[in-house]
């Protein structure tokens, strides 16, 4: 004999008798013993369903996600800020080092690195530094992010006489004589600053030259002056004046003119950076061998504003990732208090026979969605923000990156991913039975 409580008619209608139950009670009973399906009807057990396919893991999640709606639209739009800010403290980073690249360092000395022969800077501001041959050259040109090698001569604390034509020379010391290259270009050069029509005789000298030369007044530019290295003395016109060299004596004249001077050794090589933003990697891959090369870069003011970008970056970059951390807390804890609330539902779908990995998958693709509308919305969000600034401004200081849209998605998913863990591992262990009796 079988016994079955249903509420359904057509299920009813396979039984031989039916007992009706109003309030406890039984209201009518009906026998069914002849019934033409009786003997008729062959009955199959229930082949219980132990796996659920995605669809209905998706169907469930977002039945879940509509029925506490609210709740996980607060959760989604608090993470999608988090993600907001992680995206737009990246986007701004680039923007900011390209704002360097562009404004800051149109002068090529800030893509300029001097390199010597020598072990530290003492050794090469004390005298004569030694030879960089053509394969030392080789070697700086496959650095990664060098643009051009060029070879120029530096002659360091000697005894170099200047004055005006005509006048008994008087013997000074020049803190350095160098040599410039077809791309030098000096900031703060008053005269020739394109450099397109210096010559073989021609001469840039530094504002402390100039105030010994004529006292700091009156017109220098076009005067001739005289250099003598040693024995060797040649006349040279002056082209252009820096106007704040931080009170160092410097010239620069052309390799043909170091030559003329009776000075021909290549002991200075200019090595030119593709970017500000590689000028530190190639000093340190050059002074890697401390004893065999010594580089510096005589215009660090890109560099530097690059450092303190990057300092900013790292430290904006870290407050963004607590707030995504935050939004984690967030996600976890709503994910539990999910399990919790639905403890009955979790231990019916156990005793139908759901696997426990079925039933966490429906928990993490919750998670999973809240992540991927998360991460989309704030990866909006910023790009929106980006192009409104930059249309403010006038200037790309948002720098939009499609790499970081795509970290920002998945930084989204993964944070609501691994949020959801902990809750979807516990909704999987539950005991069906403890579960159906559900929690206090």
């Amino acid at each position: 004999m079988v016994i079955c409580v249903t509420h359904s008619e057509k299920v009813a209608g396979y039984c031989t008798r039916i007992l009706h139950l109003e309030h406890g009670s039984i209201a009518r009973d009906e026998s069914l013993a002849k019934n033409k399906l009786n003997g008729e009807v062959e009955f199959k057990p229930y082949e219980i369903k132990e796996n659920i396919d995605s669809k209905e893991i998706w169907a469930f999640a977002k039945n879940n996600i509509k029925q506490s709606f609210k709740r996980n639209a607060m959760v989604t739009v608090s993470l999608a800020i988090g993600i907001f800010a992680f995206v737009l403290m990246f986007f701004l980073s680039i923007g900011l080092r390209e704002y360097v690249e562009n404004s800051l360092s149109t002068g090529m000395n800030k893509h300029q690195i001097n390199v010597y022969a020598g072990r530290d800077a003492a050794d090469v501001f004390s005298a004569e530094t030694g030879t960089l041959s053509s394969n030392d050259q080789k070697y700086f040109e496959l650095i990664d992010g060098v643009d051009k090698v060029r070879a120029g001569a530096v002659i360091n604390n000697f005894g170099v006489s200047y004055t005006d034509a005509g006048e008994t020379p008087e013997e000074h010391k020049i803190l350095s004589v160098a040599t410039y290259f077809d791309e030098f270009v000096i900031d703060n050069l008053v005269g020739d600053t394109t450099g397109k029509n210096r010559g073989t005789n021609d001469i840039i000298i530094s504002s402390g030259i100039m105030e010994r030369l004529i006292g700091g007044d009156g017109v220098i530019l076009g005067k001739t002056v005289t250099l003598t290295y040693r024995e060797t003395s040649k006349d040279f016109t002056i082209v252009g004046v820096i106007a704040d060299n931080n009170g160092y004596d410097t010239a620069y004249i052309s390799v043909s003119g170091m030559s003329q001077l009776g000075f021909s050794a290549t002991n200075l090589v200019y090595v030119l950076a593709d970017k500000v933003a590689n000028v530190e990697a190639i000093i340190n891959d050059i002074n890697y061998d401390e004893e065999q090369y010594y580089a510096y870069q005589p215009d660090s003011l890109a560099s530097d504003a690059m450092s303190y970008i990057n300092l900013g970056s790292l430290v904006l970059s870290i407050v963004s990732a607590i707030s995504l951390f935050v939004c984690a807390i967030m996600i976890f804890i709503v994910m539990y208090i999910s399990v919790i609330e639905r403890t009955k539902e979790i231990g019916i779908l156990r005793a139908l026979g759901i696997r426990r990995r079925n039933i966490k998958q429906i928990f993490m693709t919750e998670g999973g969605v809240i992540g991927i509308v998360a991460g989309v919305l704030g990866c909006l969000l910023a790009i929106i923000i980006g192009v409104i600034v930059n249309a403010i401004i006038g200037y790309g200081v948002i720098g939009i990156n499609f790499w970081y849209i795509l970290l920002g998605l998945a930084a989204g998913f993964g944070v609501a991913i691994l949020s959801s863990l902990g809750p979807s591992s516990s909704a999987a262990s539950l005991d069906p039975v403890e579960a159906l009796r559900g929690r206090e």
